[in-house]
């Protein structure tokens, strides 16, 4: 009775399950896949976040810097740099994140 259970034809008949694999070893084979999936996972959405950050910065500060350069009196200068950013730097961030995870998937 406690050889079904412990295989994976536990549903068959007992002559059925005498050289099957193990739930355990079964079990083992799903947690590795599961890790190595949750390890793309993770590199895909640092290497996304680092996306983020960096074209964030490089247009807010590189607008930042034209726009003093351009307009050395202006009160409001960086406004537009700063929404300019605010809109790019999410979608390149996610575009780095899903091109990552496919490269890695491969």
């Amino acid at each position: 009775m406690w050889r079904n259970v412990c295989c994976l034809c536990f549903l068959e008949s007992k002559a059925a399950c005498q050289d099957t694999t193990p739930i355990a070893y079964v079990v083992a084979q799903a947690y590795s896949g599961v890790m190595k999936s949750m390890k793309r996972v993770a590199i895909s959405i640092a290497v996304g976040a680092l996306a983020l950050a960096l074209t964030f910065a490089l247009i807010f500060g590189g607008g930042l810097a034209w726009e003093v350069y351009r307009y050395p009196h202006d009160g409001q200068a960086g406004m537009g740099p700063f929404f300019l950013a605010l809109l790019l730097a999410p979608v390149i961030g996610a575009l780095a994140s899903v091109a990552t995870f496919r490269r890695l998937r491969r």
